[in-house]
């Protein structure tokens, strides 16, 4: 005889109407809120450095179709013809975190509530695009923080990163707006590749261990324009709130200030002005056309000290890697693909 079970009908869920989000599309909104502006192949190399150019575009589409970032054509160069004449010639597009991709993130909860998600950039997406002139200085502090991390993360013992670009702090009577503020902070004992190459280890307010070495540095554009007046009052704004402690309360620590001039003699100018307002500045600088290395980045890029006459060569990672040699062959075992 066979005894029939009653089985407990199934409830039917209510769908969350919510589309999913993958590891790449949550990374690039992320980059995003925390650099501002990426261009195209900023984007690529930072966030798909083992994925080819169309992986980029599918993703960026499924993005821009949500309103969780914004797109705006690169700029316009004049480029010589064969016959003389010279037509425009698009450099590859830029992107940005709307509003609405900002508040995406929140409700993932990707991001550590507080000062620094207040902090991350997003615009309406029904603004007006940014213009030329504040693009450019948008993209020379992003691929800056985007070459200082790619290069970084190509060490094992890299296990934190925190980036903000234009970050207002205020204290008192006394305001400043930083260029960008870029926090490495590294294990010295961590000698095996821990997560995929492509990652970015975004600092989400983990304990910083006795052992860990942190830098901290505080990019600033000189765009050749400011008086040496307003150059030594910004250096005497960074003394203060070093000195002050309202450094470390918002970022946990004073960042080193690394200054990027044009080209020419516009550097001795700017590191003069520095030292006048800061004698025991910190404070390292370098050009628009000396901070790249031509294998590994601005991480390690010329750089020289403000503060000493005649000024010295230095590095963004002090007594860390005592030599670019010894970070390459640290940095030989990365790849942008899953660890071995």
């Amino acid at each position: 005889m066979t005894t029939l079970t009653r089985q407990t009908p199934q409830r039917i869920v209510v769908s969350q109407a919510i589309l999913p989000m993958s590891d790449r599309e949550t990374a690039v909104l992320r980059a995003l809120g925390r650099m501002g502006v990426l261009h195209a192949p900023v984007l690529h190399a930072l966030v798909f450095a083992d994925a080819a150019r169309r992986s980029v575009q599918r993703y960026t589409s499924r993005l821009l179709q949500r309103n969780l970032i914004w797109r705006r054509a690169g700029f316009a160069l004049p480029t010589a013809r064969p016959d003389g004449h010279t037509h425009p010639i698009r450099t590859p597009d830029v992107y940005g975190l709307t509003a609405d991709g900002k508040a995406e993130l929140e409700r993932l909860q990707l991001e550590p509530q507080g000062g620094e998600f207040e902090r991350l950039i997003g615009r309406d997406r029904r603004a007006p695009l940014p213009a030329d002139a504040t693009l450019v200085a948008d993209m020379l502090i992003s691929s800056w923080c985007a070459s200082v991390i790619d290069e970084a993360r190509r060490a094992p013992m890299l296990v934190g990163v925190t980036c903000q670009a234009r970050p207002t702090i205020v204290a008192g009577e006394f305001r400043q707006t930083i260029g960008a503020v870029l926090t490495l902070i590294f294990d010295p004992q961590q000698r095996s590749y821990m997560r995929p190459g492509w990652q970015i280890p975004w600092f989400d307010g983990e304990t910083v261990k006795d052992r860990y070495r942190v830098v901290r540095l505080a990019l600033e554009v000189d765009n050749g324009r400011a008086a040496s007046a307003a150059i030594i009052e910004q250096a005497q704004l960074y003394t203060r709130f070093s000195q002050g402690g309202v450094y470390t309360a918002v970022f946990g620590g004073a960042p080193r200030p690394v200054i990027l001039a044009p080209p020419g003699d516009r550097g001795p100018i700017v590191a003069a002005a520095w030292a006048r307002g800061w004698p025991e500045t910190p404070a390292i600088l370098s050009s628009t056309a000396r901070v790249q290395h031509p294998q590994h980045g601005a991480l390690w890029g010329t750089y020289y000290t403000v503060k000493d006459t005649p000024a010295q060569q230095t590095t963004l990672l002090g007594g860390l890697v005592p030599s670019v040699e010894q970070w390459a062959q640290m940095t030989a075992g990365w790849r942008p693909g899953a660890p071995a």
